[in-house]
């Protein structure tokens, strides 16, 4: 930089104040850091909030899911015990089939 002096020197109550221009520059980097780290940080806390509400959801989905699955269980069960006959007729050109 062609025009930026070394040093700012600041006149104080107690006396003058010399601070280097690199210091300066490091300072308004580290300020627009933090404030790049506040937005992030902003966002993440947004993200996991909605990751939590995604969670929730999924638990409930697990729980229905879990219920119609026992349901189907218990169906099939009933299914299976069912003992069915068949009986044919006119010497099997008709057949007629019976669950019990």
């Amino acid at each position: 930089m062609c025009c930026v002096p070394a040093h700012v020197s600041a006149q104080t109550a107690t006396g003058t104040v010399t601070v280097s221009q690199s210091f300066i520059d490091d300072a308004n980097a580290a300020f627009r850091e933090v404030v790049t780290l506040r937005a992030a940080n902003t966002a993440l806390i947004a993200a996991n909030s909605a990751l939590g509400e995604a969670n929730a959801n999924n638990a409930a989905a697990v729980k229905a899911l879990s219920a119609a699955n026992g349901t189907l269980k218990q169906d099939n069960a009933d299914l299976r015990s069912l003992k069915c006959g068949v009986t044919s007729f006119f010497f099997g050109l008709l057949k007629n089939r019976r669950c019990k």
